[in-house]
């Protein structure tokens, strides 16, 4: 199945990008431990903040499909406002407010304050028939929207008619808040293991109390103050792997620094890992300035198939999903005669949170920066291609610190930040140097049990994604028991083909299986 729209408005086994010791789809069963009353961001949250410049968003969402309950009843708007407010004490993210800190002087802060959970539930109806193609021009229209940072940062869409009667939810969030684990948590907390409820919670969080702007002021001084000494700590782990941050790798000198900062770790007699080989992003229409508007496409295919795949080719789940992305934009590039020689390049993002770290929420990722093997004709070859790419992309991120993304942006002045952090994304589409990356390629652990919300059991899910100037079509899929999800974003102006890109992906799944191997 595949669909798509552009709008102008604006997994069990998948999870192996990880070193986490979280339980792939854990997160819609249990409760988390209980969340602090504030939380002060990571320069790594920061920066989602501070890239919110021009076009670009860090809004990322996933719509939740859901039948209609048994009972009779309906998943209406204000039936999920009931369900929020019940449950919501328990859910501190859904409670905090951004507070910023006088001058910039140093990274904001959450707190958790009081909330008018109606302000965050927005209602809409799918024209006709309800398929995915309309489901996907919601999407993209909601995703391409600006959240207000008044407000905490979330939102939840209730899209009604879908086709055979089903009910879209659509959890919104900023990635300051939480990145992909810590929505499913969040999401999790409002879905149950039973039509008739019975979701465990963790512990009421009272509000927190916001500090003066006097004492933010002097927070901020202290803050600027001690930033050197910090940014050094920072750079002796950030320094020797700058090279593998993947909007930073081709910045000129950036390559050279790195060499120069492991040569004389190993002078020193200090560990360093080598160097990893480069491999360079060839130019395409994906590395273009990002327009207002965003593309959503969808496309499914049966868990099954995937794991006989893996077991034929001899490879991993993720491999046979790397070369299955890597085929349909093959696929599709070749047919438009846009197909570059070289192969692709995948931003890959791996979380590397442990449990009960932060409460599961804010950032804790890492990232491969993969080639594709879009360049190679025959699907065996790229299957193959794909599993050797991943396992030396594994090798070398198992060398990398965990907190690489927080050392990087730790080198910057919080003062500079915005500027530098904007600046820096909106560079990457503008032709100046090099492509980083082509396309981000995420695998999102999802239920691996049936869930419920009011009653209504959830069928499908359609996981929409972060993209960025010179990055323009995110790939995330997603498992459900016996399904993986399949959702692209992109940019509307660049990628209007989501639609093809979808139905190339989901058709080659069947190539490899055309191809595989006989026992």
């Amino acid at each position: 199945m595949a669909g798509s729209t552009k709008s102008k408005v604006g997994v069990g086994e998948p999870a192996a990008n990880t070193r986490s010791t979280v339980r792939p789809g854990s997160q819609y069963e249990t409760a988390p431990d209980a969340v602090a009353a504030s939380r002060k961001l990571s320069s790594f949250d920061a920066q989602f903040l501070a890239a919110e410049t021009g076009n670009i968003l860090s809004n990322f969402c996933g719509i939740f499909v859901f039948d209609p309950p048994q009972d009779g009843d309906e998943i209406s708007r204000e039936g999920v406002i009931g369900l929020i407010e019940s449950r919501i004490g328990s859910i501190p993210p859904l409670r905090w407010r951004l507070q910023t800190v006088p001058f910039n002087l140093d990274h904001p802060s959450f707190i958790t304050a009081p909330v008018n959970v109606a302000d965050h539930v927005i209602a809409h109806t799918l024209p006709e028939p309800g398929g995915p193609t309309e489901l996907c021009d919601v999407g993209a229209a909601i995703l391409a929207e600006r959240m207000d940072r008044s407000r905490p940062l979330w939102e939840i869409h209730v899209i009604d008619g879908v086709a055979d009667g089903g009910v879209g939810i659509a959890f919104k969030f900023h990635h300051a808040v939480a990145d992909a684990l810590g929505a499913s948590t969040i999401a999790g907390l409002l879905l149950d293991p039973s039509p008739t409820g019975g979701r465990p919670l963790p512990p009421a969080v009272p509000d927190g109390v916001a500090e003066k702007r006097s004492r933010l002021f002097f927070r901020g001084l202290r803050a600027t103050l001690s930033h050197p000494a910090r940014a050094a700590r920072a750079a002796a782990t950030a320094l020797p792997q700058i090279d593998q941050v993947p909007m930073m790798r081709t910045l000129p000198g950036v390559q050279r620094v790195a060499a120069t900062v492991r040569r004389a770790a190993k002078f020193a007699g200090r560990p360093s890992p080598e160097a990893a080989p480069f491999s360079p992003a060839p130019r395409t229409r994906l590395n273009g300035p990002l327009s207002r508007g965003r593309s959503a496409g969808l496309g499914t295919v049966e868990v099954a198939m995937v794991r006989k795949l893996k077991s034929a080719y001899g490879v991993s789940f993720n491999d046979i999903v790397m070369a299955a992305v890597a085929g349909g934009m093959r696929t599709v590039f070749a047919e438009k005669d846009e197909l570059p020689d070289q192969p692709l390049v995948a931003f890959v993002p791996a979380n590397v949170r442990t449990v009960g770290e932060d409460g599961g929420f804010g950032n804790a990722i890492s990232s491969y920066v993969v080639p594709i093997p879009s360049n190679l004709a025959e699907p065996g070859e790229r299957v193959a291609a794909a599993a050797a790419a991943m396992l030396a992309a594994k090798k070398r991120h198992a060398l990398t610190p965990p907190t690489l993304m927080i050392d990087a942006n730790d080198l910057i002045p919080p003062l500079a930040f915005r500027a530098l952090a904007g600046g820096l994304l909106q560079m990457m589409g503008t032709g100046r140097f090099e492509p980083p990356v082509n396309l981000l390629v995420s695998n999102v652990p999802g239920p691996q049990v049936p869930v419920y919300m009011l009653g209504g059991k959830l069928r499908s899910i359609l996981p929409l994604s972060l993209i960025f100037p010179g990055a323009l079509l995110n790939v995330t899929v997603i498992s459900y028991i016996d399904r993986l999800d399949i959702g692209l974003t992109g940019d509307a102006e660049a990628v209007p083909d989501v639609a093809e890109l979808a139905a190339a992906i989901v058709a080659e799944f069947d190539a490899l299986t055309a191809a595989a191997p006989q026992p």
